[in-house]
């Protein structure tokens, strides 16, 4: 979600931004029966943690395809994650879903052409959803970048955080010489 506020951010106030770096980024979802039906399977989520409650609803995130890549993440770190969460409330999460979900966000794919900045999207190499996503965006605005981290799934920069430093400090370069 971070992704998705900093460029909506960008996108709305484009002068005030010098340069953008993106980790797993989506501009949106464009096509409007597939927004829909992501906003009923995000309407399904809020109910089900509201039904089941907090605890058992992290449980199941964890266990999901794009999430489960954060076992990757050093274990100290992984605490600090879930202790957090676990004082989210039940509600705050639900609404956040219900207003914030991919479904309910607007497509920004139409308006990527007013960042007229260096953007960079960094990627993670096993989650070829946002990797591809990412790569769109590159070939779409020429003074966009995406670079995948090895051995990293949706969050390289908790995964693999040396190698996604590494990558966002050679990309801040260009801009100190």
């Amino acid at each position: 979600m971070g992704a998705r506020a900093a460029l909506q951010h960008a996108i709305q106030s484009p002068t005030i931004w010098d340069a953008l770096i993106l980790f797993s980024p989506n501009p949106g979802i464009e096509n409007e029966p597939e927004r829909e039906q992501r906003r009923q399977a995000d309407e399904a989520l809020a109910q089900r943690m509201e039904a089941e409650g907090l605890v058992p609803f992290l449980e199941y995130w964890r266990s999901t395809p794009l999430i489960q890549s954060q076992q990757n993440i050093p274990t100290e770190w992984l605490q600090t994650m879930q202790s957090n969460r676990l004082r989210q409330s039940t509600q705050g999460l639900a609404q956040s879903l219900r207003q914030f979900g991919q479904g309910n966000c607007p497509n920004l794919w139409p308006k990527l052409d007013v960042l007229q900045i260096p953007l960079l999207c960094i990627t993670g190499e096993s989650d070829t959803k946002y990797s591809k996503i990412s790569e769109r965006i590159a070939r779409e605005l020429m003074n966009a970048t995406h670079i995948t981290i090895p051995e990293a799934g949706h969050m390289p920069h908790l995964e693999k955080p040396r190698a996604s430093v590494e990558t966002v400090n050679a990309f801040l370069r260009q801009f100190t010489n």
